[in-house]
């Protein structure tokens, strides 16, 4: 004779009421984990957006240094000064002596 199962002697109240905190546990780790995926998402996305934040502030580092690079070569500071009527030396510097006389 081969067992048969029959779904309305096992969802009694009895039984419901017996199995009723493993089925709130279950409901509440549901719960917890819909929360922790949420929350790993939400981490992700800022942790992209950190990143290319970086991305684009090292891109700004790196034009703004070889703009100075560039704008500190000797013939662009001469040229640059050139307008305010200044002029490179052409020849080397001398030394002023001054003599005092006691």
């Amino acid at each position: 004779m081969k067992p048969t199962f029959d779904l309305k002697e096992q969802l009694t109240a009895e039984s419901l009421m017996k199995h009723l905190p493993f089925v709130l546990f279950l409901f509440a780790l549901g719960i917890v984990y819909i929360y922790n995926s949420h929350l790993a998402e939400d981490r992700i996305r800022e942790i992209n957006k950190v990143n290319l934040e970086l991305k684009e502030l090292k891109w700004e580092y790196l034009n703004t240094k070889n703009d100075l690079e560039l704008r500190s070569m000797q013939t662009q500071v001469a040229s640059l000064v050139d307008s305010m009527g200044l002029h490179e030396l052409t020849a080397p510097p001398m030394k002023i002596r001054v003599h005092i006389k006691e």
